[in-house]
């Protein structure tokens, strides 16, 4: 079940390793490369024979199932699954993916930062089959201080004209674009129309790294807290920005709320809340080399802890 970040000559995946494997390769993975510490690294899957495998769950909830020989860069050096202990810190990812020049759409930093706000507080009303309006509904205060950006993101993407401004109710600043051509390149790398389903298409993940930065600062522009939270009712696009955070060098953990079977009051009236709310956050460290039992800094590799090493019956039948 462990998803892999992974492109070939057509496609670009972040999908469970069995179902890679379980590809039709021709058409699929032909050149099959691997997402690996800043880079795209030659790769192809096999299939063992039935043999024990392993759990392991570090400190920022991560967690992967290997088999007991798979090796893991540690502290101590490279150490076998099932050898792991939980005073042990594995290696992460800490540095950034470049574009993928064949496929680099020249975005700018702007245009990532519409496409998050978009993911955050957008969307689309059609208006038939030639007239479609983006909206964002979003307060005073990310008005002005996305407004900017919001515009500038059309001039880079060559699109005439501005946001317009509605009138404000209840301190919610309904702002549109009317017109298909936003609303075509928004498609382009956003699925999903509804909150708890958007998705970010695959191909975000082979652009620039300011156009991914631009979607993660706008991101949390719109559905952010304190200390580089993002919030979210679509599992799937709390995953998506996850890989998006490896992808710029940047360790995540993702918390979950399900608070379905409590209302929540709006202005007066009460709400069902029909999807768990989950809660991603990035490691900033700066000036900090380690953090309690969560992580270690050492030669600029970014360490966590393993918190929990389990044998898993299952998988050895």
């Amino acid at each position: 079940e462990t998803k892999i970040l992974a492109k070939s000559s057509s496609n670009v995946f972040l999908m469970p390793i069995g179902e890679l494997h379980n590809m039709k390769f021709n058409g699929n993975k032909e050149n099959l490369c691997v997402y690996h510490n800043g880079s795209w690294v030659k790769a192809k899957t096999i299939r063992l024979p039935a043999t024990d495998m392993y759990k392991i769950k570090t400190s920022n909830e991560k967690s992967v199932v290997a088999t007991g020989n798979h090796l893991f860069p540690t502290l101590r050096g490279d150490v076998r699954a099932d050898q792991l202990r939980t005073d042990d810190y594995i290696l992460f990812n800490t540095m950034a993916l470049d574009s993928f020049p064949e496929k680099d759409d020249c975005l700018t930093y702007e245009q990532g930062f519409l496409i998050g706000m978009y993911l955050g507080d957008g969307s689309i009303d059609a208006h038939g089959p030639c007239q479609q309006t983006v909206n964002f509904s979003i307060n005073e205060n990310k008005y002005n201080s996305c407004i900017d950006k919001m515009n500038k993101a059309l001039a880079d993407m060559s699109i005439e004209g501005s946001f317009t401004l509605g009138k404000p109710i209840n301190n919610v600043y309904p702002v549109r674009f009317y017109g298909n051509a936003l609303a075509i390149i928004i498609r382009k790398y956003v699925t999903g129309n509804y909150a708890n389903e958007k998705r970010l298409d695959a191909s975000v993940y082979l652009q620039s790294k300011e156009f991914r930065h631009g979607i993660v600062d706008g991101l949390y522009a719109t559905d952010g807290g304190n200390n580089n939270r993002i919030y979210s009712t679509s599992k799937g696009l709390i995953e998506d920005i996850e890989c998006l955070c490896s992808t710029l060098g940047l360790n995540t953990i993702i918390d979950v709320s399900d608070r379905t079977d409590e209302p929540v009051i709006i202005r007066g009236k009460s709400y069902t809340r029909n999807y768990p709310l989950y809660c991603l956050r990035w490691y900033e460290p700066k000036n900090k080399r380690t953090m309690g039992d969560i992580f270690k800094i050492v030669n600029n590799g970014m360490y966590f802890r393993v918190s929990e090493v389990s044998p898993i019956d299952d998988y050895a039948h």
